[in-house]
């Protein structure tokens, strides 16, 4: 794989035998190399190919402004949940849990923390992505020193939902719904 051009040391743009481009992440996989040299591509996390200019703004924006450590633990997750549950899940929950936990350990630095309101929901209906949460923070406070909620484990749940969901994050938001609705129904049946 050539470079077309040099992001920073951790990542670069190249292009496809049909032209397509691809913006390419690794650690250090740019560092001293020159546009047209060929990288090592077992320093590759992950190479995506934007589909749009608003996809290649995003990802370009990132790259300049999340440390490559965070991408580094996005991958992991992404690949726990691939590998040992067998999830299946889109590219774009690679991107949105990277930023996403980029933000939740410089809010925990400022010991400023968010509030789940669909834990409950999640830990009860997500078992599988919930549990991926919860290592997730085992893997966070090991590579970052920081500790954050279980309220997180339910966020990353929530990217991972999406990724599998293909983005229709809102068929999530009316199964919550559905479900609290359909709990209200019962309790006010109880106490008739």
């Amino acid at each position: 794989m050539k470079i077309k051009k040099i992001l920073n040391n951790n990542a670069f743009i190249t292009h496809t035998d049909d032209h397509q481009e691809l913006i390419v992440i690794g650690k250090a996989v740019a560092y001293g190399k020159h546009v047209n040299e060929e990288v090592d591509e077992s320093k590759i996390y992950k190479t995506f190919a934007p589909v749009s200019r608003g996809d290649r703004k995003l990802i370009l924006d990132m790259i300049n402004d999340i440390p490559i450590q965070f991408f580094q633990i996005a991958k992991r997750i992404v690949d726990k949940a691939q590998a040992d549950d067998q999830i299946d899940l889109t590219d774009s929950v690679y991107i949105a849990l990277t930023d996403h936990i980029a933000s939740a350990v410089d809010r925990a630095k400022e010991h400023l923390f968010l509030t789940n309101q669909f834990i409950w929901e999640i830990r009860s209906f997500y078992p599988k992505e919930f549990s991926i949460g919860l290592w997730a923070l085992q893997l966070i406070e090991q590579q970052c020193g920081v500790p954050l909620p279980e309220d997180e484990a339910g966020f990353i749940a929530i990217h991972i939902i999406s990724g599998e969901l293909g983005n229709r994050l809102d068929d999530f938001q009316a199964v919550v719904n559905f479900i609290k609705k359909a709990l209200r129904q019962v309790e006010l049946i109880d106490l008739l």
